[in-house]
């Protein structure tokens, strides 16, 4: 409420007031956010729950060790090496959700050699993305053919580049760069999957003579620093919490807007133009067919490596019925129940 904010201001956001099934009752940042039931909320009979607390468990082995301590009844972003022998024991069901996320390797198309298009192209053609999803995600994620994830209007028939490092070296040679380069490889040092990707991708690159000199960084750093341009490859992703592609195409592809591409520098003109068509025009073929020529001059255009759209995985104790997440990433409470 208007009234409510104004009174609070900032503070408003440590204990916000709205309409959903719950209300904040206490918010340690970092730590978890305690809920309890909204008694106001305006779906009859809902939520189901009493309160729940949203904890924060940055360590992928120990939410499984609590989860199959009952010490929480369901975690999210379970380690895929885990997922099979957690389900086994029939106390705890798994599964992994298609979410509208995409993984890639962000160019910066300002430096040398990341300004000519052959030398981008050459990148994605030297890695194994099929190999990848296999090793790293044990088959739960698809082959990337953009950076943008696969939502409305995405194009069936818009291949991803094939691993072909005969092509991959041809490209360098036509680019100047027959004998490779080095460049360095911005890492976000919190997360597991991409410290692995950058070793796979380290050495995916060297069989065409690119030496990626690998940067570990924490998080904050990662953001500000790509933001900065002052890098020359990183490993990233972007995942949306909106179901149509507007939001995600201004964010990744379109130059300037909100992140220039995101933080890539990339642009083409004719993307920005029909990013303000799209804008102007109705839901349906005509807007879908303006998303599908942006995607494939962002797959031509490479600014970035594209490689996969990975899903999701999470679990629950067995007594939980009603939790599961979302294409957009997140989840809802007000239909989980305790058996």
């Amino acid at each position: 409420p208007q009234k409510a904010f104004e009174a609070a201001t900032e503070k408003f956001f440590e204990k916000p007031v709205g309409s959903g099934p719950f209300t904040v009752a206490a918010w340690n940042k970092g730590q978890g956010l305690s809920l309890k039931k909204n008694a106001h909320y305006w779906q009859a009979g809902k939520p189901d729950l009493d309160g729940a607390e949203i904890l924060v468990i940055p360590e992928g082995n120990s939410r499984v060790l609590k989860l199959q301590a009952g010490e929480i009844d369901a975690a999210l972003e379970i380690p895929l090496n885990q997922m099979q022998s957690l389900g086994r024991a029939g106390t705890v069901k798994t599964a992994v959700a298609n979410v509208l996320r995409t993984d890639f390797v962000l160019l910066n198309t300002k430096k040398k050699p990341f300004d000519d298009v052959r030398v981008r192209q050459a990148l994605n053609y030297a890695i194994d993305k099929e190999g990848l999803v296999k090793a790293l995600l044990y088959g739960a994620g698809k082959v990337a053919n953009s950076p943008m994830p696969l939502m409305a209007y995405a194009d069936p028939e818009l291949k991803p580049y094939a691993h072909d490092i005969a092509k991959a070296k041809a490209l360098l040679k036509d680019a100047g760069y027959a004998d490779g380069f080095k460049a360095s490889l911005l890492v976000h040092s919190g997360r597991p999957l991409h410290r692995q990707l950058g070793q796979a991708l380290q050495s995916a690159l060297a069989q065409i003579g690119v030496i990626a000199e690998i940067r570990l960084v924490e998080g904050g750093t990662h953001w500000s620093t790509t933001k900065a341009g002052d890098y020359e490859m990183a490993v990233s992703y972007a995942s949306s919490d909106t179901i149509d592609p507007d939001q995600m195409a201004g964010f990744l592809i379109v130059n300037p807007e909100r992140a220039n591409s995101y933080h890539t520098e990339w642009k083409n003109e004719r993307v920005n133009e029909l990013y303000e068509k799209e804008r102007a025009t109705n839901d349906g073929p005509e807007r879908g067919a303006m998303f599908k020529e942006m995607v494939k001059l962002s797959h031509d255009g490479a600014p970035s490596i594209f490689l996969f759209y990975p899903g999701t995985s999470y679990a629950h104790r067995s007594n939980v019925e009603g939790f599961e997440v979302l294409q957009t990433s997140n989840f809802r409470l007000e239909d989980v129940k305790l058996k």
